[in-house]
């Protein structure tokens, strides 16, 4: 059975592992800054099938949002509706408020950012139209259960104007 529970220090260098595996070093925020913010307005939550982690999320809260900063999972689990499960688990728990994920922005040369949008897609969120400039990257807000601003993001995350730099679309 699949069970999402909150991180604890023996998860350390597990999710570790898997963070920098599966997420490219320009889309991560230092992990020791997660693990300071843990806790607070912040929850790193971990995977688990049977006892083994299959993977984990990093969510940001607000008392009016919810951003979903990261979804992993192992890469020899991927395409089994595990990270369709997650966000089914994260909307059960924080589903009195809109969900938003910002995704890298997407275009034929990225294959993979493509499939990434239509996994969130599939799962029920819609795109906001609303995109930014993240620390020297393009990114596009989904969200899930009700509408979004970029005001809402930024302060969910902690961002200021010139840390999230909202751009009119193409």
């Amino acid at each position: 059975m699949l069970e999402l529970r909150d991180y604890t220090d023996q998860d350390k260098e597990t999710v570790r592992h898997l963070y920098k595996e599966l997420f490219p070093a320009e889309e991560r925020i230092p992990f020791s800054f997660l693990l300071r913010k843990n806790g607070k307005d912040c929850r790193i939550l971990v995977c688990e099938e049977e006892g083994k982690t299959v993977g984990f999320t990093v969510v940001f809260l607000s008392e009016e949002l919810v951003c979903l900063a990261y979804l992993a999972v192992v890469k020899e689990r991927q395409d089994e509706g595990l990270g369709s499960a997650i966000l089914a688990m994260l909307a059960r728990e924080y589903g009195d408020r809109p969900m938003v994920v910002d995704i890298e922005e997407c275009s034929e040369e990225y294959p993979e950012r493509l499939r990434r949008k239509e996994f969130y897609l599939r799962a029920g969120f819609r795109d906001t139209g609303i995109r930014c400039w993240l620390y020297g990257v393009d990114y596009e807000l989904l969200s899930l259960g009700g509408p979004v601003t970029m005001e809402m993001f930024r302060r969910c995350m902690g961002y200021s104007r010139a840390m999230a730099v909202e751009r009119k679309q193409a």
